[in-house]
């Protein structure tokens, strides 16, 4: 069964290293700046744990992806 969850802080760092995975991914089409220093791809999950908001997307209680929305109006 698939389900929706919201992203918890305490579990941010799962959505992190989901974020790392996509961004790889995305790095193929996309220039997405890699720090050589830390090895991760920079991107700031912070805001989604304040003003937007983070879903995990679970198949029988299992991490299958995640969702970001953006609650900023001025992007649309």
């Amino acid at each position: 069964m698939v389900t929706i969850k919201k992203v918890e802080k305490s579990k941010m760092h799962l959505l992190d290293n989901l974020m790392q995975l996509y961004l790889h991914e995305l790095s193929k089409h996309f220039a997405v700046y890699f720090n050589n220093k830390t090895c991760k791809y920079e991107y700031d999950l912070a805001p989604y744990f304040q003003k937007n908001e983070a879903f995990f997307i679970l198949n029988n209680d299992n991490i299958v992806g995640f969702i970001l929305v953006d609650k900023n109006q001025d992007n649309y």
